[in-house]
């Protein structure tokens, strides 16, 4: 339970981060760069690379 508020606490304040830091067209390559992030962490994390080496954004 203490778990939960903390993942939730840390969530809110990566969202009002991202609001400050994304504007116009800053907004895309957020993004962009998110997703990326998301596709090499959790390639990192279980050695899962479905592609033949192609783009990271999949």
């Amino acid at each position: 339970m203490l778990e939960d508020q903390y993942v939730s606490e840390k969530l809110e304040q990566f969202r009002q981060e991202e609001r400050r830091n994304v504007s116009g067209k800053g907004a895309l390559l957020g993004k962009l760069g998110a997703r990326a992030f998301r596709r090499w962490s959790r390639i990192n994390r279980t050695g899962d690379e479905e592609h033949d080496g192609g783009s990271i954004l999949g």
